[in-house]
């Protein structure tokens, strides 16, 4: 109960936004993050929205954050981020996966 509060207080189970310049200190805060680079124009990035929207409540352990991929461009190269939805999953400040589009989930947009 104690580490569900503390991560609730660092932003553990809301999806939220980040800008670039916050994603160091960010990070710093919490051992497992998930991040979705997305662009706003791209249908596919919402589709995932809707879906970590409903993933940050139930996994309260993970941080979900949301990255403008046109906003970020240090962090997009410096990730090898090419595909948009994309999502890097961080471990102790570690890129440790990355899904790049659907083609990992199955390919189809439910």
């Amino acid at each position: 109960q104690t580490m569900k509060q503390e991560w609730l207080t660092k932003g553990h189970g809301v999806y939220s936004e980040l800008a670039e310049p916050d994603f160091f200190q960010e990070c710093k805060k919490s051992r497992n993050i998930v991040i979705h680079f997305y662009r706003k124009t791209t249908e596919r990035c919402k589709i995932f929205d809707l879906h970590l929207t409903k993933l940050a409540p139930r996994f309260v352990s993970v941080r979900f954050l949301k990255i403008d991929a046109e906003k970020a461009p240090f962090l997009t190269q410096r990730l090898n981020v090419r595909v948009l939805p994309s999502l890097v999953v961080f471990k102790d400040n570690k890129s440790v996966d990355c899904i790049a589009g659907f083609d990992d989930l199955g390919g189809v947009d439910d």
